[in-house]
């Protein structure tokens, strides 16, 4: 067969379609285009190199809602510690306020003081949030190229370039690195709303983007594949 990569009439002789790469018939499959909509509409849904098509952007907000809670959750618990600290300080800067207000005199701590006796365990606890998020998305990316978010709402990462094997550990690295790991900068003063932005917009990117990459995706030439109809 010669003809330009897309979905066709399965020559297996199925009812749905299968990608052609261009050269051969690819084991991705998918369901028939609606006699309404005719074969066209199969051709025009945005798939990677390799047939498979890209995931929604409402598909990757939902598994990382999912990833986020783990990892906090799991962060949350092994930083109880600072969390503690944290609490404690705001305690007696609130005390502090109501007992100078009850007294008819302005605080001796300002909001200054507060940041400066914080300071400390919230590096903690940033710190541990990117490591605990670290091994979470590096292993289960290079083990099984998905998240437990990911597997929930039936996506994967994959390069965009089609290989065989799990994915690289430069390729997991950036990936992560470029999203979650610039968070680190977020415990410079007045660096928090900048890394804030970035991180939105980087999520956002995929949906103006023509392979539905974000930032991250560009920097380590991934894209996110449905894994499952």
């Amino acid at each position: 067969m010669t003809a330009p990569q897309g979905w066709y009439p399965d020559p297996a002789g199925g009812a749905g379609l299968r990608w052609y790469d261009g050269e051969q018939w690819t084991g991705y499959a998918a369901p028939p285009a609606s006699d309404a909509l005719g074969s066209a509409s199969a051709t025009a849904v945005p798939t990677a190199p390799d047939g498979r098509p890209l995931a929604g952007w409402g598909s990757r907000l939902g598994a990382y809602v999912i990833d986020s809670l783990v990892v906090g959750a799991v962060a949350t618990v092994l930083g109880i510690p600072w969390w503690i600290q944290v609490v404690r300080e705001y305690a007696t800067f609130l005390d502090e306020l109501t007992t100078a207000a009850e007294a008819g005199r302005s605080s001796s701590v300002s909001s200054l003081d507060l940041y400066a006796d914080i300071a400390g365990p919230l590096v903690v606890l940033t710190v541990i949030t990117l490591l605990v998020g670290l091994v979470y998305h590096a292993a289960q990316l290079r083990g099984r190229s998905s998240t437990l978010g990911m597997r929930a709402v039936g996506v994967e990462v994959s390069t965009w370039e089609p290989r065989s094997g799990p994915l690289p550990w430069r390729v997991v690295m950036v990936r992560w690195a470029t999203f979650y790991g610039v968070g680190i900068l977020s415990v410079v003063p007045f660096l928090g709303w900048l890394v804030s932005l970035y991180v939105i917009l980087a999520g956002l990117w995929p949906l103006w983007d023509g392979r539905r990459q974000g930032l991250h995706d560009k920097a380590a030439g991934t894209v996110v594949v449905r894994s499952r109809a």
